[in-house]
């Protein structure tokens, strides 16, 4: 219905609609409903912003840092109290936000990345701690029966000129 009585064009908020992706689907109409209430200038809209407010749990969860998360959460009914979609999209799809949220994310994934190899090299270094422990004995153990040999056959030389 909206397709066909609206001129603008509406077909990314309609794709994002028709997405079988729950998060996707809602930020697709919350975008949907927020660009028509932009646009036509319609006042609050408090029932719709209501409803759409309790919907946003998939969208939400999008976002990875959980601080970034209950801001929003918290931030959700004082906008649906002022009855405005677009300030609701905006709090839930906003650019700078998702790109914080995703650089954050990333540098956290190779700091456990790193944390996870440093385990990874304690616990495997017992093995090769072991390893290099008993390779220096053998050294050890050679160098000494190489000196041992030196000293006895210098010992045997000496007895044998005098």
């Amino acid at each position: 219905f909206i397709a066909a009585r609206f001129d603008e064009d509406i077909d990314p908020h309609l794709k994002a609609l028709a997405s079988p992706k729950p998060d996707t689907s809602v930020i697709g109409m919350l975008s949907l409903l927020a660009f028509l209430q932009w646009k036509l200038k319609i006042g609050p809209v408090l029932g719709l912003s209501s409803w759409v407010g309790g919907l946003l749990g998939p969208a939400i969860n999008t976002y990875h840092n959980r601080m970034t998360r209950r801001t929003i959460e918290s931030e959700i009914p004082r906008l649906v109290r002022q009855g405005s979609l677009p300030e609701l999209f905006d709090l839930i799809d906003n650019a700078e936000k998702r790109r914080e949220d995703r650089d954050g994310f990333e540098a956290a994934k190779a700091e456990w990345v790193a944390m996870e190899e440093e385990i990874m090299d304690i616990e495997g270094s017992g093995e090769e701690r072991l390893t290099k422990a008993e390779r220096s004995g053998q050294q050890a153990a050679a160098i000494m029966s190489i000196v041992m040999s030196m000293i006895v056959v210098t010992f045997m030389f000496l007895v044998e000129v005098w």
